[in-house]
C-alpha cells in the first residue's frame, strides 16, 4: 500500500513520515492543551481547599458538564465551610438548577440558623424554575 509512496524516487518515503509526524503533534498539542485547562482547574479548586480529583474532572467534561461553573461553586461552598461533593453540583447542574443561586440560597439560609441542605435548596431552585416555566 504505502510502496507507490516509496517507488517515487525516495522522496514519497520522507513526504508520508513528515504527514505522519506531523499528525502525531497536532494530536499531542490538542491533548496537552485539553488537560491542561483540566490541570489548572484541578490547581484552582486545590488551591481553594475544595477537593476535586482529576479523574472526577476528566469525567466531568466527558459528560459536557460545565467545569467552571461547578468549580467555582464548589471553592465556593468550601470556602464557605458547606459540605458539597462536586458530584452533587455537577447532578444539580444537569437537572437543570442555577448553581450559583442554590449556593447563595444555601448560604443565606444557613446564615438565618435555617438547617438545609444543597439537595433542598436545589429541589426548591428547580420548582421556581419549573413555576416559572409554566407563567
Amino acid at each position: 500500500m504505502l510502496s507507490p509512496f516509496i517507488a517515487q524516487g525516495g522522496n514519497g518515503g520522507q513526504t508520508l513520515l513528515l504527514v505522519v509526524i506531523g499528525i502525531v503533534l497536532a494530536v499531542t498539542l490538542l491533548l496537552v492543551a485539553v488537560f491542561a485547562r483540566l490541570f489548572w482547574l484541578w490547581v484552582k479548586a486545590l488551591l481553594a481547599g475544595a477537593q476535586v480529583s482529576i479523574l472526577s474532572l476528566i469525567l466531568m467534561r466527558l459528560r459536557g458538564s460545565p467545569l467552571e461553573e461547578i468549580v467555582r461553586v464548589k471553592i465556593t461552598a468550601a470556602q464557605n465551610g458547606v459540605h458539597v461533593g462536586a458530584h452533587e453540583i455537577e447532578r444539580a447542574s444537569l437537572q437543570g438548577a442555577n448553581l450559583d443561586r442554590a449556593m447563595q440560597t444555601l448560604l443565606d439560609a444557613r446564615e438565618a440558623g435555617r438547617d438545609t441542605t444543597w439537595s433542598d435548596v436545589v429541589a426548591g431552585d428547580l420548582e421556581v424554575w419549573l413555576t416559572d416555566d409554566a407563567k
